[in-house]
């Protein structure tokens, strides 16, 4: 019984290949080539689409950026970009019905409820008493006048002008 290798006929099989093959025909064996590295790139340089279900952090520069240099002054007068008005001028007079109606202090927000003539509504400590919230509110301080201080407390709100200032109470 003759056993065969079955690496021996793929042997010759290859090598009868090679025998009739042309000169010609033979491969020359090429170094591969490899492809050039990309340039490299900064990370400034990479646009990156934003998505519509994030926020994209601010970058370093933005936040040091938006720290004002220097202490604010913690006895300076307030002032508000909106209502800056020179300390010469006089604001006008309150309303002479103007009324404290009611107070409410919750989670560091406190507000003053007002009325005067036939107008009520909420005031903040601020330029004219206006809430950040209540654009569409109408305006019921003069102009020149700030709420300084809200007490929840004790019902009170106090009221500045230049050097006036008014106290309203809370009165049954």
């Amino acid at each position: 019984m003759v056993r065969r290798c079955p690496d021996a006929a793929a042997f010759a099989v290859l090598l009868a290949l090679v025998a009739c093959a042309d000169a010609g025909d033979v491969a020359t064996p090429v170094s591969p080539r490899v492809p050039p590295a990309p340039p490299p790139v900064s990370p400034a340089s990479v646009a990156v689409p934003p998505s519509p279900a994030l926020t994209p952090s601010p970058t370093p520069q933005q936040v040091i950026d938006a720290v004002p240099i220097g202490r604010v002054d913690p006895f300076a007068p307030t002032t508000s970009a909106t209502s800056a008005a020179p300390a010469t001028t006089t604001a006008a007079a309150l309303p002479r019905d103007l009324r404290l109606i009611g107070v409410i202090g919750s989670g560091g927000d406190v507000r003053a409820f007002v009325q005067h003539s036939s107008q009520t509504g909420a005031l903040c400590p601020g330029a004219r008493g206006r809430c950040a919230d209540g654009a569409s509110e109408p305006v019921l301080l003069p102009a020149g006048w700030t709420v300084s201080a809200i007490d929840a407390a004790r019902a009170r709100m106090v009221l500045s002008a230049g050097r006036q200032r008014r106290i309203l109470a809370l009165t049954p």
